[in-house]
């Protein structure tokens, strides 16, 4: 209960009613906040970067493609950082409800550092994209391979 009460308060979650019982006390049903905390996804593809802004409810709140301007590792962070830091303005989000980035790369990614040790869409070796976007960008980044980061989020 008072896991459940913390989110309350946080104006994370939401009682929303009394739902059925099979005997004994009626359990309460709770709802999520949807627009409380944003999440940016972006996919780093060969011919275009996609970047999506969604909301606690997975709803698309912003979303835009542009043809990948560039496979150059210093060009190419560039492009997603200018790509993300627009989307969320344009998107007026309040930054500190950004919960972070995921970013999608294809190729061989080291787990946990986000470091690209192989693409052979890019040409890329032993690049660290997710370091580079964290000095970038003002929230948490995490980089995966995109094979892997399609199946999480499904």
């Amino acid at each position: 209960m008072s896991i459940t009460e913390d989110l309350i308060d946080k104006g994370i979650i939401y009682a929303v009613g009394k739902g059925e019982s099979s005997g004994g006390k009626r359990p309460e049903l709770l709802a999520v906040v949807p627009d409380r905390f944003f999440f940016i996804g972006v996919d780093i593809g060969r011919t275009s970067v996609r970047v999506v802004v969604m909301n606690n409810c997975r709803d698309i709140i912003y979303k835009v493609s542009k043809p990948t301007e560039s496979v150059e590792p210093e060009e190419l962070i560039g492009q997603i950082t200018e790509m993300t830091i627009s989307s969320i303005n344009e998107s007026k989000l309040p930054h500190d409800r950004v919960v972070g980035i995921g970013v999608a790369m294809p190729g061989l990614i080291e787990r946990g550092t986000g470091r690209v040790l192989f693409s052979p869409n890019f040409g890329w070796n032993d690049i660290p994209l997710q370091d580079e976007l964290k000095k970038r960008l003002p929230f948490n980044v995490l980089v995966e391979n995109a094979n892997r980061a399609l199946v999480i989020g499904r």
